[in-house]
């Protein structure tokens, strides 16, 4: 599974196998806990974790027999193991124009979040595939585990990059390509709410459990200007005449904090598990925080 970080994403693979260690047990306990279409353990012999005894049937080999437990109940007992069984998820990566505005933080945070992801999944042996999205679908590998699945992924994220401009958040069209029953895993900046709520209640309504990561630049309000400026806007093409003050930039971070307090609700009556960050944190602290949520 190793594979040479790259110099763009900034990915330590030292940092990534102490995050995973700390995330298995969470994810674990969140697969078994999800009333989902698959469980992410199952109890048969031959598995590699200790589960107790239980009585012998006929079919079970004669190795599996435990004597000890066997004398001490006075009934053939045989050793029962747990088996790790893969879970399935995607990730669905928002690369409409907002996501490489107002500069390239915004955009590097969310691949690094997809990588770390894809690494830490896939290492667990889960399933995993990748959707780039904008009005249209960009990229696509479908499910799949291990290295080679890896490699591929991590390929996508290095060369993908946002619309110039245009390109509505239309998540639904991911949803051809998620093709059974899965955790979805959506990063984006949620600017296009509306849109993006269309598409998270087609995933849910399909069955799949959602994680919604919520990545914003850190001047994402900040107009960084006064006096008269023409706002345009890069998925649209509508412009805007505004007058720039103080006073505005207030307005705008509050719209923003509601537009934020609304997501966090709606994914919360939904149980969707939602987690909301800036472009200046680190890959690893965003992880962590989406994670503790579960």
């Amino acid at each position: 599974m190793a594979q040479k970080p790259d110099a763009q994403l900034k990915l330590n693979e030292t940092e990534l196998d102490a995050l995973m260690r700390v995330i298995k047990p969470k994810l674990f306990r969140h697969m078994t806990e999800n009333t989902g279409p698959y469980r992410s353990r199952t109890l048969i012999n031959g598995g590699n974790n200790y589960a107790g005894f239980r009585e012998y049937v006929p079919g079970d080999e004669v190795r599996t027999i435990n004597w000890r437990a066997s004398a001490r109940s006075r009934q053939f007992q045989v050793r029962q193991q747990q088996q790790e069984k893969s879970g399935r998820w995607y990730i669905c990566l928002d690369a409409s124009a907002s996501m490489g505005l107002p500069g390239p933080d915004k955009w590097r945070l969310a691949r690094q979040i997809a990588e770390a992801f894809a690494y830490i999944l896939l290492t667990c042996g889960h399933q995993l595939g990748l959707v780039v999205f904008s009005d249209k679908v960009h990229d696509y590998y479908p499910l799949g585990v291990s290295r080679i699945q890896y490699k591929k992924i991590h390929q996508v994220l290095l060369n993908a990059s946002p619309e110039a401009q245009g390109g509505d958040s239309l998540l639904h069209t991911c949803m051809p390509f998620i093709k059974q029953q899965a955790s979805v895993i959506v990063i984006s900046d949620f600017l296009q709410t509306d849109l993006l709520k269309h598409g998270l209640d087609k995933i849910r309504k399909a069955g799949h459990f959602i994680h919604a990561l919520r990545i914003l630049a850190e001047n994402e309000t900040n107009l960084a200007a006064t006096g008269t400026l023409v706002l345009a806007d890069v998925e649209t093409n509508n412009t805007l005449q505004v007058e720039a003050t103080e006073r505005t930039d207030q307005r705008a971070e509050a719209i923003l904090r509601q537009q934020n307090k609304e997501l966090a609700a709606y994914c919360q009556e939904h149980r969707f598990n939602y987690s909301f960050a800036t472009s200046d944190l680190h890959w690893k602290s965003v992880i962590l925080n989406h994670v503790s949520h579960l």
